[in-house]
Formats: structure tokens, C-alpha cells, sequence
């Protein structure tokens, strides 16, 4: 009889965000950004996977003032790419 596959945890999907919680502080926050479509909802899923981390948008975060557009974003919006941001809070 074969043995069952156990259920993945998020920690099993994303062994550097399970990494990187514990140096998180409560309150803190994950940003990240790219002009990937695919990788964008990857990261979302990911992210979202988590118990201790809140999205602090529906989806993707408007892009804040505060962050630099990187030589990969302008290369992106000149091939007519979008750019989507995630903000995630650590609650736990």
C-alpha cells in the first residue's frame, strides 16, 4: 500500500520566507516587487500561505513613493510591462 503524501506546509513552499519570520518583528513588514505576471502571483500565494503574515492590500500594494524604480522595473515598463507590489505585515 503506498503511503500518503503529508500536506505541504508553508514552510515546504517557501523555505526563505520560513526563514526569514523569525527575524521578522511583530509589525514588520515584507515588500517585494516584480514585472513577472506569473511570478507576482506566485509570491502572492506564497505569501498569503502564512498565518503570521497579513496582506495590506486586496491584492497588489500600489507602488509607495518611497521605493526606487529599479533598472529591471524601467526595462519593464518600456516592453510594456506592469508592476505589481506586495506588502505583507508580520501579526504573529
Amino acid at each position: 500500500m503506498a503511503q500518503k503524501t503529508p500536506p505541504q506546509t508553508p514552510s515546504d513552499t517557501s523555505p526563505f520566507i520560513a526563514k526569514l519570520l523569525p527575524k521578522l518583528k511583530t509589525g514588520g513588514y515584507i515588500h517585494l516587487a516584480t514585472d513577472w505576471e506569473e511570478y507576482a502571483q506566485q509570491m502572492l500565494e506564497v505569501l498569503s500561505s502564512f498565518d503570521s503574515l497579513q496582506n495590506t492590500a486586496a491584492d497588489y500594494a500600489p507602488t509607495p513613493d518611497y521605493r526606487p524604480e529599479t533598472k529591471f522595473e524601467a526595462r519593464g515598463k518600456r516592453l510594456g510591462h506592469g508592476v505589481w507590489d506586495l506588502v505583507f505585515k508580520r501579526i504573529g
